[in-house]
């Protein structure tokens, strides 16, 4: 779910005309507050719903790890405004789980990512929006491979369930096990190296915010000063980190 600017990692970039920033072109999330939830702003109960709705939105963009802001770019509101009202209105229990940051269960998952995909193509078919709707299309994926790994391996469970209880069962056992822990090695080490690449990224994006820096130019010239000042910066909070560690271990 996507409340605020995001950043494509240099090995994912599109080349895309930059969007010149038109204040018109933004709603105030409270301008959003009636359609989103049914209540006027000369109503008795507006402030508290807008209060609420506010609250909501920067819980769920601080949990996300996302920028704050009560600005809703045009080519969003529609999209905006559904999944708000929903989460507002209907999934309440979900809001609740992704502001404590917990684990959703497969079946909100699915819920949730089908309310995203429906509320995107309310939206215009801006350069934005489709590479959210690609976010979207590819987080349904991963549901799709979860169901399929898990279908994998309960019909291996089933077929080795089918031997008779001997040594040659344990033995299957134990080649099944073998494949799972080495044979994927190499695609673990892949992902955790993805993984690292992209907290890097995320870490210079937010130190080259807080300097007042174009984060898409630091990115994406890695022989600059500001890519190496930002890059500096990041060594020096880890090592920072590391001597604490330490100390503290030797109390």
């Amino acid at each position: 779910m996507d409340y605020g600017k995001y950043y494509i990692p240099s090995n994912k970039r599109l080349k895309y005309k930059k969007r010149n920033k038109d204040p018109k072109e933004e709603y105030s999330l409270r301008s959003l507050v009636p359609e989103i939830t049914g209540i006027e702003t000369d109503e008795k109960g507006f402030e508290a719903a807008r209060k609420r709705v506010e609250r909501m939105v920067e819980e769920i963009q601080e949990s996300l790890g996302l920028e704050k802001t009560t600005k809703i770019p045009h080519f969003r509101k529609e999209g905006f405004i559904q999944i708000t009202r929903a989460l507002y209105l209907e999934n309440w229990k979900q809001y609740e789980k992704i502001k404590k940051k917990e684990r959703l269960s497969e079946a909100e998952l699915v819920e949730l990512t089908e309310l995203m995909k429906d509320a995107v193509t309310k939206d215009p078919d801006t350069f934005e929006n489709q590479i959210l709707l690609t976010q979207v299309d590819i987080e349904e994926s991963v549901l799709e491979w979860m169901d399929t790994v898990r279908e994998l391996i309960k019909a291996d469970v089933n077929l080795v369930d089918r031997l008779a209880a001997t040594p040659k069962k344990k033995e299957r056992i134990d080649e099944y096990l073998a494949h799972l822990i080495e044979g994927l090695n190499s695609w673990r080490e892949k992902v955790n190296g993805d993984i690292f690449e992209e907290g890097m990224t995320y870490r210079m994006v937010e130190i080259a915010k807080e300097r007042g820096l174009d984060y898409m130019k630091v990115l994406h010239n890695p022989e600059s000063d500001d890519f190496k000042e930002v890059f500096r910066t990041i060594v020096e909070q880890d090592a920072e980190k590391l001597t604490e560690k330490i100390e503290k271990d030797n109390l």
